[in-house]
C-alpha cells in the first residue's frame, strides 16, 4: 500500500503543534493541500491537524474554516461542531 503524500506533512504539522508553532503548522498543511488529489483519504486528517492548530492557537476564524472543510467529508466529527 502506498503512503499518502500527506503522511509526512501531517507528522510535521503535529510536531509543530507540539512546539506551539500553530501558524507554521497551519501553513504546512495549507501548502501541501494544493498538490493533493481530491480522493486522498488523508485529506480530512490533514485538515483536522490544521483545525487543532487553529483551536490551540486561539484563531477561531481559522478553526471555523478548517471545521467547514472537515465537515465536507466527516460532518459528524464531534470536535468540529462548536466551530460550524
Amino acid at each position: 500500500m502506498d503512503e499518502s503524500v500527506l503522511t509526512p506533512t501531517i507528522r510535521e504539522a503535529a510536531a509543530l503543534r507540539g512546539r506551539r508553532q500553530f501558524a507554521e503548522a497551519m501553513h504546512v498543511i495549507e501548502d501541501a493541500m494544493v498538490d493533493v488529489p481530491a480522493g486522498d483519504d488523508l485529506r480530512v486528517n490533514a485538515w483536522r491537524e490544521a483545525f487543532l492548530a487553529a483551536v490551540e492557537g486561539g484563531t477561531r476564524q481559522q478553526a471555523e474554516k478548517y471545521a467547514r472543510l472537515i465537515a465536507e467529508t466527516d460532518p459528524d466529527m464531534p470536535s468540529i461542531r462548536p466551530y460550524l
